[in-house]
């Protein structure tokens, strides 16, 4: 049963304080108002920073590159699963969320580099699939809802690099 008593937290965000609303339980910790977009929340337990400890440029161009990597990992499995969850839609707000605070400190260059570096380690996996994601083909399934072997599957658009080379 939900007491009306509520506690608010004030967060900044983009320089500006966000108010959070939490609501109490009986006999429980305050449990968080559903809502998507407040990041702050959804990091759970083990994420604050911590003092005295100085991350070096290539630690942050590694969690670039994993921050990117998750939120694109979460689409790609929505894509291939037709499938949507919520602490995905969560998980994938927040890492988009992190890598945008982190490409700011590396600056446009560096972040281009780990977007590359990325984008071509889900090509080498999956290079049909991965393509037809990027593109924003629409693949054919089963009876299930599984896709469809890649032989069966619409064959893709040319890649921009193959589309300006002319043969010799």
């Amino acid at each position: 049963m939900q007491n009306t008593n509520t506690n608010t937290v004030k967060r900044r965000t983009n320089g500006k304080p966000r108010k959070l609303v939490m609501l109490k339980r009986q006999n429980q910790k305050p449990v968080r108002e559903s809502s998507v977009d407040q990041i702050a929340t959804s990091w759970g337990e083990g994420r604050e920073e911590v003092a005295g400890f100085v991350v070096s440029k290539c630690e942050i161009y590694q969690l670039a590159k994993h921050w990117y990597r998750t939120a694109r990992d979460i689409e790609f499995f929505w894509f291939m699963a037709e499938c949507i969850g919520s602490s995905e839609r969560r998980e994938r707000y927040c890492a988009d969320a992190r890598f945008n605070q982190i490409a700011e400190i590396l600056g446009t260059n560096v972040t281009d580099r780990a977007i590359a570096e990325v984008e071509r380690e889900f090509l080498e996996k999956e290079p049909y699939y991965w393509r037809a994601f990027r593109s924003g083909i629409r693949l054919r399934r089963d009876g299930r809802g599984s896709p469809l072997p890649k032989e069966l599957q619409p064959a893709l658009p040319k890649s921009k690099a193959s589309a300006k080379r002319k043969p010799a």
